[in-house]
């Protein structure tokens, strides 16, 4: 960034000077009016580069920005200043000024008085955002010539609007020491190209616009010197980022721990998280550096199961240069937590997930041998030992053009050779030439043809060492370490070799399968090798019936295919390995898949083995093992306790199950709740006299005689009188 000051002053003139032409206010960044005894905004902030216009309302009026007409003490980084002319409304243009060193500038107006009457002003100038280079910005593309050395594509007819209006906004941070320009170049309805004219660029804001037409184009802008700086750069409206340096990570296309994601807008997926980790329902931390992001910049989004297993996708957020750490809030349930990104070319130099790193691999500096990855068979012959299958007939796109991109950090000390071999139209192989390896990055491109095709990559040194393998932008990684494997020595179908080196032996074939003179093709998919690898041999009887001991083979992670071919006699093949800790996930011989599995007692002939079997038997309605079925009060078991249905119900004080009857204290079979006042206390045998207040025999003869003396008389009326307007309860 360069930081020496350019003030552009609109005319050169004394204090008060007269007769001025014109001048151009239009385009400025920033306006401050003057009028009578003002400067409007007194105070202004503005950035390095911008300018500013200023227009004169009303009066005769300069701007002073060199010394102060009242002597006070300015010390402006550097003087300014512009001459004086007569205002009118709406404002007539004075000039404009432009900054390019921060700091504080003071001015006033050296017209008579004025500044003493309060004419002055302050614009504070801060720095501009570091910019970036032309030239070192991807977004730009080589130009057509030394004049115009740098091009940036604004639109092309596949975009689906290059038809449209087209604004470009660049702001320039810096400008060589002889200036810059730019021109729009475009196709017309024709085809061909027009080159617009030459335009100065500023210092600032650049707005270029490119009018619609009626017709798909293709639009780009030129410039005359990588050396512009810029801070944003902006299409219609859309942000561009120059993303960083490419190259100084891995692109998310070629690692190996992202898959592919849902669908176009997502295509990259790592999964963070899954529900047999353990740890899945604590909170989860990624952490990804990126060095690089492509034009238009690239987001990434968490997809992850709630609780009731369904997926949440939550929304995109926008990429950084640097680290990004995204944090997934812990939760009560097991879950799978998973990050999209939008875009493969996004590059990153780390990856980690809980604070544990996160190796790409293959193409994280983790050299490999041809020789010790699986991706690579066995070539036809001892010059070319070892060759990669590109693609084949079998492959929807193996007519089109084919992309292999090997990155070498190692060669044996006599060099490596590599060429192609492919199928032609008639089905014959062509044999294409020898083509020595270099270190880094070799690109091979085979031409797209008309028919279906196999192409093979073949080496010459199974000793040449590479980090990276890609076809078609697709990333190749070698077979390691994987889970779900069963050791050889498990396996029943593999029984005692002959000797310690030789410990056990698979038969392929014998006499007397019938097809024992046959091709034999043994695939084996390796998840596990012990420490200092294992080894196979093939071994068979011969026409005269004496047994041959091929080779030791390496074997390596993955399938490994093993071909023996046909013969015209009957015979046995064995294949015998040299460790029985050897692991794998996958057997077959001639497409019949090998199962470890020994035969089984299964008296219920159900499928499953008894000593692995839930229920040796039948299940009844009940769910239970050769159990009676459903003989119980309420089918497969009795009544809860205490309850007196299979609802759960239970009595109430009346007795019936389910009722609702809370209390019956004088057991009269009437629940309490609807008698009234203290009858519910009367005995059997008695009710409640409401007169005399007690409980009677319900057989009594004279209910008159309240004072129990055997007759009715005057002491029953005083009890009556003396009791004669009271409420009853």
């Amino acid at each position: 960034m360069k930081h020496t000051l350019h003030i552009f002053l609109s005319s050169v003139f004394s204090a008060f000077s007269l007769g001025l032409s014109a001048q151009d206010c239009s385009g400025a960044v920033h306006t401050v009016t003057a009028g009578m005894y003002y400067y409007s905004p007194e105070n202004l902030v503005v950035t390095s580069g911008e300018s500013i216009a200023f227009l004169n309302e009303a009066g005769f009026h300069d701007v002073n920005g060199i010394a102060s007409s009242l002597g006070e003490t300015w010390n402006n980084p550097e003087s300014f200043s512009l001459g004086a002319n007569s205002g009118s409304a709406p404002g007539v243009c004075m000039g404009t000024v432009t900054f390019t060193t921060p700091g504080t500038y003071h001015y006033d107006c050296s017209i008579g008085n004025h500044a003493a009457n309060g004419m002055v002003g302050t614009i504070v100038v801060e720095a501009a955002a570091e910019g970036t280079a032309i030239q070192d910005c991807p977004l730009f593309d080589a130009g057509p010539n030394e004049s115009w050395p740098h091009a940036l594509t604004v639109t092309t007819p596949a975009s689906g609007n290059s038809s449209d209006q087209q604004v470009v906004a660049i702001n320039v941070t810096s400008l060589p020491s002889g200036g810059a320009a730019y021109r729009v170049v475009k196709t017309v309805a024709n085809g061909n190209w027009n080159n617009g004219n030459a335009n100065a660029l500023v210092l600032g804001l650049n707005t270029i616009t490119v009018s619609a037409v009626a017709f798909d184009r293709s639009v780009k802008l030129q410039f005359s010197d990588g050396e512009v700086e810029f801070d944003t750069v902006d299409i219609n409206g859309n942000a561009l980022s120059c993303g960083g340096a490419a190259g100084a990570g891995t692109a998310v296309s070629q690692c190996s721990l992202f898959a592919a994601g849902p669908n176009e807008t997502w295509p990259h997926v790592y999964t963070v998280t899954t529900p047999e980790s353990g740890t899945s329902s604590a909170e989860q931390v990624i952490e990804l550096n990126v060095t690089f992001l492509p034009a238009g910049g690239a987001s990434y989004r968490i997809v992850k199961t709630v609780a009731n297993g369904n997926w949440d996708n939550g929304g995109a957020i926008e990429l950084e240069l640097g680290m990004n750490t995204i944090t997934v809030s812990e939760v009560a349930f097991d879950r799978s937590v998973k990050l999209q990104i939008s875009s493969g070319d996004l590059e990153f130099d780390a990856l980690s997930v809980n604070g544990a790193g996160q190796e790409c691999a293959g193409a994280s500096g983790e050299n490999v041998a041809i020789a010790d990855c699986s991706l690579f068979g066995t070539g036809p012959n001892d010059s070319w030992p070892f060759a990669f299958t590109v693609t084949s007939p079998d492959s929807p796109d193996n007519q089109a053009e084919q992309v292999i991109d090997i990155n070498v950090t190692s060669l044996p000390s006599a060099g490596a050779d590599y060429r192609i071999v492919k199928t032609v139209a008639n089905g014959n192989w062509d044999t294409g030439s020898a083509f020595a390896l270099a270190l880094g990055l070799n690109t091979v491109t085979v031409p797209a043809v008309a028919f279906d095709r196999s192409v093979k990559l073949q080496f010459t040194s199974g000793d040449v060492e590479f980090n990276y393998l890609a076809v078609n932008g697709e990333l190749e990684v070698c077979a390691g370490p994987a889970e779900g494997g069963v050791a050889v020595s498990a396996c029943a179908v593999f029984t005692d070799g002959p000797n310690d080196s030789w410990p056990h032996a698979l038969t392929v074939t014998t006499p007397e399968s019938g097809t024992s003179s046959a091709e034999q093709v043994i695939e084996m998919n390796v998840t596990l090798l012990p420490d200092g690898g294992a080894d196979y041999r093939i071994v068979k009887t011969v026409a005269n019936g004496n047994w041959f001991n091929g080779n030791a083979m390496a074997l390596v992670y993955g399938v490994n295919t093993i071909t023996v071919s046909a013969v015209a006699f009957d015979r046995s093949v064995k294949l015998q390995l040299s460790s029985g800790d050897v692991e794998f996930d996958a057997l077959s011989v001639n497409g019949e898949d090998v199962s470890c599995s020994q035969p089984c007692t299964d008296v219920d002939e159900d499928g499953i083995c008894d000593d692995v079997d839930d229920c040796v038997g039948t299940l009844d309605a009940c769910g239970v093992c050769n159990g009676p079925g459903a003989i119980y009060d309420c089918g497969c078991s009795d009544f809860p306790a205490g309850a007196c249905d299979c609802d759960g119900n239970v009595a109430d004080a009346l007795g019936v199950c389910g009722g609702d009857c809370s209390a019956d204290i004088n057991d009269n079979g009437i629940c309490d709740a609807e008698e009234s006042g203290a009858s519910i206390y009367c005995g059997e045998g008695t009710t409640w006299n409401p007169i005399t207040l007690k409980c009677e025999g319900s057989g009594g003869s004279c209910p008159t005689d309240l004072d129990d003396d055997g007759s009715t008389a005057v002491g029953d009326l005083l009890i009556i009188l003396g009791s004669f307007g009271q409420a009853c309860e």
